[in-house]
C-alpha cells in the first residue's frame, strides 16, 4: 500500500549557502532564457532556408533502461539530471527510484486534473480521459478532475450550437456515454470517479482556465498519492492556492502545448496590451511564467517531445497511446473508395496546422506530382479561404480537394492508403498517430515533433522542411507503397495506452544521487518559486489583477 501522505513540514530559515545557490538559480534562468531565444531564432532561420538538423539526440550508455528516468542530485541546493550532460559515469551506481516515485508499487491512487472536457474534442479533454480509463482498467483507482464552464456564452465558444449543459452532472454523463461507446470501457467496473471544477474559458488565449483554487474541490477523505496535473503551466499560472507538493506525494506535470508557438497562433485581439505585444516579448513571458510554475509546483515535468519550451525536472517522453478503435479498424483490411484519392490530410481548418505548407509545397512539386489527388478534411476559421487556394492550384500539379471536417476513425478514412501531413506547430501530432495505427504510410516533414515517428522507419517517409524535391521523393514512396496494411505486433503496441502507461510510469521515476532531498520540489529554488508565484497571486494582489486584466480582460480569476 503506498504510504499516508505526512503533513507538510515547517519551513526551515535558509542558510547562507541556499540563498546563494538561489542567486546562482536566478542567474541560470536568465542565462537560460537567453539560450532558448538563441536556440529559437536559430530554429527559425533553419527553417527559413528549409533545412532542420537530422542529428539524433545523445545519450549516455551509461543510464541504460533510465535514459528516461530523473536523476537528482543536490549540489548546493542546486539541482541536476541526466539530461544536463552531467558526468554520471564518476557518481557510482544508479540508486532505486524513491517509493513516492514508484508508481508501480501496489495500492498507488492517481489524482489527475485537466484543462478540458468533452464534447469538446480537443487533446486535453480526450488524452488525459483516455490515461485515466487505462489506469483504471490496470486496477489503479482513479479520480479524474474535469473543467465545467459555468457562462453559457463560453460553453458556445467550445460546444456545438444545440449542446449546453446547466449542471456538471449533466456534462458528466455525455463524458460517460463517451467511455462506454467509443472508448469501449465499461465504467462499473473500474475505480474510476469524475470531479469538476469551475472554470473560465478565456478567448485571447483559447483555453479553458480555473476561476477559483483547485485545490479547494479536493475532498478531505481523497487519497492524496499520485497527482497529474495535465498542462501544469496552464493549470498554475493563476493559481494561489495550496502547494501541490505540499498536498501529494509525488506530482507529474504532463507538458502538451507549445506555448510559446501558441500564443502567436491564437486571437489577441480580446487584450489591448497582448494584442501589441511583440512575438519576442510573448516568448519570453511565456518562458518566464511557465518554468516558475512548473519548479514550484512539479516534481517531474514530461514533455511529448522537445518542441516545447526546457523546464525545470523535465523528461521528453511520448506518454500518450491511441484509442482502441484505431488499433481495430488497423487491424483489418481495407480498400480504396472508387473516386477516392490516395492520399489525404486531415486537420483543423487553421493555415499553421498545416495547410499553408501542403498548398505551398504542392505549388513547389509543380508537374512532378501530376495526376495525385489529395482529399484534404477540416473546418475552422480558414477553411473558406483554405478551400478557394485548393480550388485555384495549377491543372498540371497535385490536386486539393477540401471536405468538412469529420472525425478521423470515420469509415470514409479507412481506404486511405496515405497521410501527407506537413504541418510542424503540435508537440506531437495526434492525427499522425492515429494514421499510423490504422496501418497507413506517412509523409512528414523531418523537425523535432515528429521525433517519435522515426522508430517507425518502414511506414514514415521524411522530407526536409520546405524543399519541394524531397517532398515528393517522401510522397511517391509513401504511395508506392499501397494500401493500408496491420503494423506488425511490436509495433502496433507501442501505441497502445499500456505502452504509454509504462511509458509515464519509467519517466516519472526520481533517483537521488546524494544529499537529503527526496524530491526535486523540495529544492529551496522549488520552494522560494512558489513563494513567489503565490505572493504574486494571492487575493488583493495589484500585480495579479493586471496580469489577469492583460492575459484575459473581464474575466474574473
Amino acid at each position: 500500500m503506498a504510504e499516508a501522505h505526512s503533513p507538510a513540514k515547517a519551513e526551515e530559515p535558509w542558510t547562507l549557502q541556499q540563498l546563494i545557490s538561489i542567486v546562482s538559480g536566478f542567474i541560470g534562468s536568465i542565462l537560460s532564457l537567453n539560450a532558448y531565444s538563441q536556440l529559437r531564432e536559430a530554429s527559425k532561420q533553419r527553417e527559413a532556408i528549409a533545412r532542420v538538423s537530422t542529428k539524433p539526440k545523445v545519450s549516455s550508455s551509461s543510464l541504460g533502461s533510465y535514459k528516461n528516468a530523473r536523476i537528482v542530485q543536490q549540489l548546493g541546493g542546486s539541482l541536476l539530471d541526466a539530461e544536463a550532460e552531467s558526468p554520471l559515469f564518476s557518481l557510482g551506481p544508479v540508486p532505486a527510484c524513491t517509493a513516492a516515485s514508484n508508481l508501480n508499487s501496489p495500492g498507488r491512487h492517481f489524482t489527475i486534473i485537466t484543462t478540458a472536457a468533452l464534447p469538446w474534442r480537443t487533446g486535453t479533454a480526450v488524452n488525459p480521459l483516455l490515461r485515466a480509463l487505462c489506469l483504471a482498467e490496470r486496477g489503479k483507482p482513479v479520480i479524474l478532475y474535469l473543467p465545467f464552464l459555468e457562462a453559457e456564452e463560453d460553453q458556445a465558444c467550445v460546444f456545438a450550437k444545440d449542446v449546453r449543459f446547466e449542471t456538471p452532472e449533466e456534462q458528466e454523463v455525455t463524458v460517460r456515454e463517451w467511455c462506454e461507446e467509443r472508448a469501449k470501457v465499461d465504467l462499473h467496473k473500474v475505480d474510476l470517479k469524475f470531479r469538476w471544477y469551475p472554470a473560465k474559458y478565456v478567448v485571447s488565449l483559447g483555453s479553458i482556465f480555473p476561476t477559483g483554487d483547485c485545490t479547494k474541490s479536493i475532498l478531505d477523505t481523497d487519497p492524496k498519492d499520485v497527482l497529474i496535473l495535465e498542462e501544469p503551466e496552464h493549470l498554475c499560472w493563476f493559481h494561489y492556492g495550496q502547494r501541490w507538493p505540499n498536498l501529494f506525494r509525488h506530482v507529474i506535470g504532463i507538458v502538451h502545448t507549445n506555448y510559446s508557438d501558441y500564443m502567436n497562433i491564437v486571437n489577441s485581439s480580446s487584450s489591448w496590451v497582448a494584442g501589441r505585444m511583440p512575438v519576442e516579448l510573448k516568448e519570453a513571458s511565456v518562458f518566464t511564467a511557465s518554468t516558475i510554475v512548473c519548479s514550484a509546483y512539479c516534481d517531474v515535468n514530461i514533455k511529448l517531445s522537445d518542441t516545447i519550451m526546457p523546464l525545470p525536472n523535465e523528461v521528453t517522453c511520448n506518454v500518450h497511446g491511441v484509442r482502441s478503435d484505431f488499433l481495430q479498424i488497423g487491424d483489418r483490411s481495407h480498400v480504396q473508395r472508387e473516386g477516392a484519392a490516395r492520399a489525404y490530410y486531415l486537420g483543423k481548418a487553421l493555415y499553421p496546422k498545416g495547410w499553408r505548407e501542403l498548398l505551398d509545397l504542392i505549388v513547389a512539386a509543380g508537374s512532378d506530382l501530376a495526376g495525385i489527388k489529395v482529399d484534404g478534411y477540416g473546418s475552422g476559421p480558414d477553411g473558406e479561404s483554405i478551400r478557394l487556394e485548393a480550388a485555384s492550384l495549377p491543372e498540371n500539379g497535385a490536386l486539393l480537394n477540401m471536405n468538412p471536417g469529420i472525425d478521423h476513425a470515420d469509415e470514409t478514412i479507412h481506404g486511405y492508403g496515405v497521410l501527407v501531413n506537413p504541418s510542424t506547430t503540435d508537440v506531437l501530432c495526434t492525427v499522425s498517430v492515429e494514421a499510423l495505427a490504422m496501418g497507413k504510410h506517412l509523409v512528414l516533414a523531418r523537425h523535432v515533433s515528429n521525433r517519435f515517428f522515426e522508430q517507425f522507419k518502414d511506414r514514415c517517409h521524411f522530407f526536409e522542411i520546405g524543399d519541394a524535391d524531397s517532398f515528393v521523393k517522401a510522397f511517391q514512396a509513401a504511395l508506392a507503397a499501397g494500401d493500408p496494411t496491420p503494423l506488425p505486433p511490436e509495433q502496433r503496441r507501442i501505441l497502445t495506452w499500456d505502452a504509454a502507461t509504462d511509458r509515464l510510469f519509467e519517466s516519472a521515476e526520481v533517483r537521488v544521487l546524494s544529499g537529503r532531498y527526496q524530491r526535486p520540489s523540495e529544492a529551496a529554488a522549488s520552494r522560494l518559486a512558489y513563494q513567489m508565484h503565490f505572493d504574486m497571486f494571492k487575493d488583493g494582489s495589484v500585480l495579479a489583477d493586471v496580469v489577469r486584466q492583460i492575459s484575459s480582460p473581464g474575466c474574473r480569476f
